[in-house]
């Protein structure tokens, strides 16, 4: 997806990457979000909300409105738990709801559930108290950043 350099930056200074520690069950998710789903219709149509919210989300970041994203993150993150109660647990909820307390404007657990790593979209100016925050509870923050030329190569001519 092409963004604009500004718009890169600012998510690179808004967006923490969190290890909230190891995964418990990822594969039982799994098999209960596949029995769900050929259970209740109201869970299709859940994934589908969930479908709509990352489709919107490609929308404004094209659009560089990053505030609106970083709502959009504890949307999709609502409608997955909503979709699936067994993603998340205690230590993830916690986690959560203290970034948000602490400035995000929106967190979520990435991939199946119960453990692993989230993405949280910080206020402006608010990364380094909720990083610090998330640090002192036990989460580990992993540094990163974005990219704008890809892989490069090179060869040693000998």
């Amino acid at each position: 997806m092409d963004l604009k350099e500004s718009s890169v930056l600012e998510l690179g200074k808004n967006l923490l990457l969190v290890y909230a520690g190891k995964r418990e069950q990822s594969s039982g998710q799994i098999h209960t979000a596949e029995s769900n789903s050929k259970v209740d219709q109201n869970k299709i149509e859940r994934l589908h909300e969930v479908k709509k919210v990352a489709k919107e989300m490609e929308f404004i970041l094209r659009e560089g409105k990053l505030g609106e994203f970083g709502r959009l993150i504890k949307e999709s993150w609502e409608k997955k738990v909503e979709y699936n109660p067994n993603t998340t647990n205690r230590r993830i909820n916690y986690l959560i709801d203290l970034a948000l307390d602490h400035g995000a404007i929106g967190a979520r657990l990435m991939g199946a559930g119960g453990g692993g790593h989230l993405l949280v979209y910080c206020n402006s100016n608010t990364e380094q108290i909720v990083s610090q925050e998330l640090e002192t509870s036990g989460a580990k923050v992993i540094p990163f950043s974005f990219d704008f030329t890809g892989l490069k190569t090179w060869e040693v001519n000998e």
